[in-house]
């Protein structure tokens, strides 16, 4: 299981507003890998997926609405499984 997690999920974000933010990869001080970033609407679904992202690069990363939550998955996994932006993402939330 610990094997399956470090393979594909490396955090999940939950941020305090609901709204639209900007995330950089400049700030990820530990992974220093490609991401893929699902930003996810407070319904559940994806609404975009910025996929490979560079680590340490000052580009705004933005989403394309208000999110509830950002998943952080190892670059190309959304690829690999088929994940795509309207797909939905059951979680228990973090309160």
């Amino acid at each position: 299981m610990i094997r399956w997690l470090a393979l594909f999920v490396l955090m999940l974000t939950l941020p305090a507003l609901a709204q639209r933010p900007i995330t950089y990869e400049k700030d990820t001080l530990v992974v220093l890998i490609p991401l893929d970033m699902l930003f996810i609407a407070a319904d559940g679904h994806i609404l975009n997926i910025a996929e490979r992202t560079i680590p340490l690069s000052e580009t705004p990363i933005p989403s394309a609405g208000p999110i509830k939550a950002v998943l952080e998955l190892n670059g190309g996994t959304s690829a690999r499984l088929g994940i795509k932006p309207g797909d939905r993402v059951r979680y228990k939330s973090v309160s």
